[in-house]
């Protein structure tokens, strides 16, 4: 089991923002799913004894989220997974989960009775060795008592010998980069490198990227198809956007008629 002195939770900016920016744009109380990998790296120090000791940094790597459509979409009241349901939500991502989260706007950061057994049902259901590594993420927003500032908070937690006990989170590329990223000897990486549409581009230049003498080449046409690649998802992303506030206006247009007499 890890403990919390070599554990840590690496998770990119663009996708805490984004997470954060799906709890804001709910209608209420929202839940999801967290994807990602875990990553071992083993440290050897030599003493001036000659004596070795080994010590094993343990990274959880969050690469994207999923949010459900609703609250219960896939457990009851009591807090009991329906397997079916996960998996026909989940499809492929489900072997790429780390974790799971919860969002509740002006509440306490502490695991509800129903939210403490469905981390232990879905510790059972993923299969999880290592339940110190399965992550739970409480989320909350509020507002001052002016209501001109609005505030999120966040707790991340893992179930231990004493119960579910908080971990930190180190958000990449937002801090000082000088004495952090640029200095590590191991990545802190946040993007998939096995699946997705990055790990695709990079597999279409692998064969030639061993070629040093056009190296600079390489590069420069990777840079290319991924500027190219983001501005189709931009795209996408701005037409399934207008989409969604359509259906939204739709919604609240309804919702007007039904409160008129």
């Amino acid at each position: 089991m890890a403990s919390c002195s070599n554990l840590t939770v690496n998770v990119s900016g663009c996708v805490w923002s984004s997470l954060f920016l799906d709890h804001a744009s709910s209608m209420g109380d929202q839940e999801g799913f967290l994807f990602g990998e875990i990553r071992r790296q083993t440290n050897e120090d030599i003493s001036d004894s000659q004596i070795t000791r080994k010590t094993e940094q343990i990274s959880v790597n969050i690469f994207s989220h999923y949010a459900c459509d609703e609250p219960f979409s896939f457990y009851d009241r009591k807090g009991h997974t329906d397997q079916v349901k996960l998996l026909s939500m989940l499809k492929d991502n489900y072997k790429h989960t780390i974790g799971w989260y919860r969002f509740r706007r002006n509440t306490l950061l502490e695991p509800s009775m129903r939210e403490s057994t469905l981390h232990r049902e879905l510790l059972k259901l993923f299969h999880v060795d290592t339940p110190d590594l399965f992550l739970l993420g409480l989320f909350t927003s509020g507002m001052a008592w002016n209501q001109a500032t609005h505030f999120f908070n966040h707790q991340l937690l893992t179930l231990g010998d004493r119960g579910l006990t908080p971990l930190g989170v180190n958000i990449i590329n937002l801090g000082d980069t000088s004495h952090s990223e640029y200095r590590e000897t191991v990545s802190a990486g946040t993007v998939a490198t096995v699946t997705g549409t990055y790990s695709g581009i990079l597999n279409n230049f692998r064969d030639r990227t061993a070629d040093s003498l056009n190296g600079v080449r390489v590069i420069r046409e990777i840079s290319d198809t991924v500027y190219s690649k983001m501005q189709t998802l931009k795209n996408k992303l701005g037409a399934s956007e207008k989409m969604l506030q359509a259906e939204i206006e739709q919604v609240r247009e309804l919702q007007r008629e039904k409160k008129e007499p």
